[in-house]
């Protein structure tokens, strides 16, 4: 009995290896604020790719639109691997270049820009499940990013090869393994811009001097709003801290988005000039005293001539 049993469970995990695919996938670009540049991704949907020839790149093509005059310059390749067979590939494959379409007759407003992965040598991507985001390439892209203007070509939505002045076809596809095409259109993401965010400087002064305090702020819209640690509301606060203090601010845009930021304002403290003294003036050969104000914690070195060097908070030179 316990034979067939383990003859069954290894008949049912070949089947599972046999039958695993990755069936949908999404296209997403996102805005990488590390790099300031365009990552293109692939998202899994349905499906699993384990094997090898589950796993191998096939025809696929990846589009993206942009506003009219910016310039697209391909950066950097990630994904799939060259001769991935057994997931230890370490070289991404190279992406193609497809001439662009600059601004078509029936949507002005846009460049087209694709690619496509070579396939030879082959290329596969690790072990791909259901979830699963995966970077495929990065693109730079001179726009504002905190316009929001960069996506996925949409089939169906943007021109055809039909509208386009050098006849080309920009649809987005994927195949994976076989010829089957399982690409079933984009993620939209917040991130396909810059991020609204927010930094404050730290600074360091002298006891009893003031700053102003401005926080930078990226891609918000108009119209900010802005809280204090101080109970202030204006983009800029004036502060005179006398020790080290931590200031921080919400600020909201016309979104009702808020985000914060803090910074530390370090506070020196001058030590107070201290007295010196001594029983000065001297006959000859007699001892000299020197004297110092009491200051708790303080630690003292004097130096002088001949070599002369002392901690003693009232040190004495004999014969002086």
């Amino acid at each position: 009995m316990k034979k067939t049993i383990a003859i069954l469970f290894v008949f049912l995990s070949t089947m599972t290896i046999a039958f695993a695919q990755v069936t949908s996938v999404n296209y997403l670009i996102e805005y990488n604020t590390s790099t300031t540049h365009y990552d293109v991704k692939l998202v899994i949907l349905e499906g699993s790719a384990v094997t090898f020839t589950q796993r191998v790149q096939f025809n696929s093509q990846y589009s993206i639109v942009v506003p009219t005059g910016a310039q697209l310059t391909f950066q950097e390749s990630f994904n799939p691997l060259e001769d991935n067979f057994d997931l230890n590939g370490t070289v991404p494959t190279m992406y193609n270049d497809i001439p662009p379409s600059i601004s078509p007759p029936t949507q002005p407003e846009n460049d087209f820009y694709a690619f496509t992965p070579v396939l030879s040598p082959p290329s596969a991507y690790n072990i791909l499940n259901p979830g699963d985001t995966v970077v495929l390439f990065s693109v730079f892209i001179d726009v504002d990013p905190c316009e929001n203007s960069v996506r996925m070509f949409e089939n169906g939505q943007d021109p055809s090869s039909i509208d386009m002045p050098n006849g080309g076809d920009y649809s987005n596809g994927f195949t994976l393994g076989s010829a089957e095409q399982i690409y079933d259109g984009n993620i939209s993401s917040s991130y396909n811009g810059g991020v609204f965010s927010a930094s404050l400087d730290d600074f360091t002064l002298c006891n009893g001097d003031c700053i102003d305090l401005t926080p930078e702020v990226s891609c918000g819209t108009e119209d900010l709003t802005y809280l204090w640690s101080t109970g202030e509301e204006t983009a800029t606060i004036s502060v005179c801290p006398t020790e080290t203090t931590t200031y921080s601010v919400e600020i909201t845009d016309s979104n009702n988005e808020s985000i914060s930021a803090e910074g530390i304002v370090t506070v020196i403290t001058i030590p107070t000039p201290m007295n010196v003294t001594s029983n000065s003036p001297l006959c000859d050969g007699e001892d000299l005293f020197l004297y110092v104000d009491d200051e708790p914690m303080a630690t003292y070195l004097w130096t002088g001539p001949n070599g002369f060097a002392s901690t003693d908070q009232n040190p004495i030179i004999p014969n002086a």
